[in-house]
């Protein structure tokens, strides 16, 4: 009984560890998508459409609307899912030590007052049992939650890597459009 005990509550506070991990795991991609479309942000309002005409120039911003259209998609989905990573989470946990506490008096008195054969010790074991259900339970539920967080978590990576490629594309495009601008005659 106690080694079954020890590992449903090493079950527990592992599942609870792995909880942590995955809120720490979020500000990656939070912050990777932010700074994408503050980026995005920049090359939109910089770009000079229909400006200076060089061989490609037409190519260069069609790519540039492209990539920017891409990466703004792909960046609403990796959004879509840091928020679902983010809040879209309920975890189950043990009862408060008070209740617990009081669960186990009750207990006690319950088979006193039904004059069970030594009460403390049927008391006990039954409590004992109890926890281990609910931390079995509490396991349970907080694996399965963290198992479809860390999904999330592993879409909301990959659509904001998708991003970044797209990103890329319309980096390029913007500086090549850059590169060839006109130069500026001062008077």
């Amino acid at each position: 009984m106690f080694e079954k005990f020890q590992l449903l509550e090493k079950m527990y506070f592992h599942e609870l560890e792995r909880k942590q991990q995955l809120e720490s795991s979020t500000s990656l991609p939070i912050g990777v998508v932010v700074a994408c479309y503050g980026l995005l942000g920049y090359f939109f309002t910089h770009y000079r459409f229909e400006g200076t005409k060089y061989y490609g120039s037409r190519v260069a911003e069609v790519l540039f609307e492209m990539a920017t259209l891409v990466s703004v998609s792909l960046l609403a989905l990796a959004t879509y899912w840091c928020i679902r990573v983010v809040m879209g989470s309920t975890y189950e946990y043990l009862p408060g030590s008070q209740t617990l506490h009081n669960y186990v008096q009750g207990l006690e008195r319950w088979h006193k007052n039904n004059r069970t054969r030594n009460p403390t010790a049927v008391a006990k074991a039954e409590f004992q049992e109890f926890l281990a259900k609910s931390l079995a339970k509490c396991s349970q539920t907080n694996w399965q939650t963290n198992l479809v967080r860390s999904e999330e978590l592993y879409r909301a990576k990959r659509f904001t890597v998708f991003a970044l490629i797209g990103l890329a594309f319309a980096a390029i495009a913007y500086y090549v459009d850059f590169w060839f601008e006109a130069p500026q005659i001062t008077n």
